[in-house]
């Protein structure tokens, strides 16, 4: 499913081969991807060369758990990298060449998403804010009214993030996701534990909004690792370390 480009950075074959856009996501690179900060631009920059890119053309949302998605052109790249912005967004879209959008993340799901056919790309940050809320589904959503993509045609990656045995959460959360799940849907999605705990699958919450939306099973694609159980990727469940980050990335050829 991934593909090396050095020992920094892996990438989706799925997006890859289709030669109409580059995805990138960071492994030995894990590190601080603050929004518009100074300090992390060397890491900024060097993320931008492994997608052949130039760093004002990248964006990098402020992620404050919404729903929101922003259809990015050329006039916002930069922002939230190496100038200010104001995009409170957790996704992107995009039909801009060259333009490199990125979410960063540490145990949420960082989902990459590609139309081949009308050559639009986006990416998403989904916690469990954003999976309760459907931010995937309504990615595709947008994509098709922004720009008449079809569903059945849209490519979706999904990233490291930390998986269904290690997230453990609290009974309150599942009044959240009942606002978009059906019971059976939230019976699947959080498995009871002792002591009044749950395990919340999150990644089966984003597949079941990309279904929703209208994208055919066979082109989501989810990886079998999980950011919890390795050192490879940045978690914050398994170190509390509150700088490092995962930065996921796509950009159109």
């Amino acid at each position: 499913m991934e593909k090396t480009i050095n020992e920094d950075y892996l990438s989706f074959n799925e997006i890859n081969e289709t030669g109409v856009a580059l995805s990138v996501y960071t492994a030995g690179a894990c590190g601080s991807y603050s929004y518009n900060s100074p300090e992390d631009a060397e890491r900024y920059a060097r993320f931008a060369e492994a997608a052949g890119c130039d760093i004002n053309m990248m964006i990098r949302p402020e992620q404050t758990h919404t729903d929101l998605v922003l259809a990015a052109d050329k006039e916002n790249g930069g922002e939230g990298v190496c100038r200010e912005g104001r995009i409170p967004h957790d996704a992107i879209i995009t039909n801009e060449k060259g333009l490199l959008i990125t979410v960063a993340s540490a145990d949420c799901v960082p989902i990459t998403v590609l139309d081949p056919v009308k050559r639009v790309a986006g990416v998403i940050h989904s916690g469990w804010q954003g999976t309760s809320k459907c931010i995937s589904g309504k990615t595709i959503e947008k994509m098709k009214k922004d720009f008449g993509c079809s569903p059945e045609n849209i490519i979706c990656c999904v990233g490291p993030h930390i998986c269904e045995d290690c997230y453990e959460v609290g009974p309150e959360l599942i009044d959240s996701f009942r606002e978009h799940f059906s019971e059976a849907e939230c019976r699947d999605l959080f498995i009871p534990k002792p002591g009044d705990k749950y395990l919340l699958n999150l990644s089966l919450g984003v597949k079941l909004s990309l279904l929703r939306a209208g994208v055919v099973e066979e082109n989501i694609h989810i990886p079998d690792y999980c950011t919890f159980h390795t050192d490879d990727f940045a978690s914050w469940r398994r170190t509390h370390d509150r700088t490092k980050r995962i930065l996921t990335g796509i950009v159109l050829l």
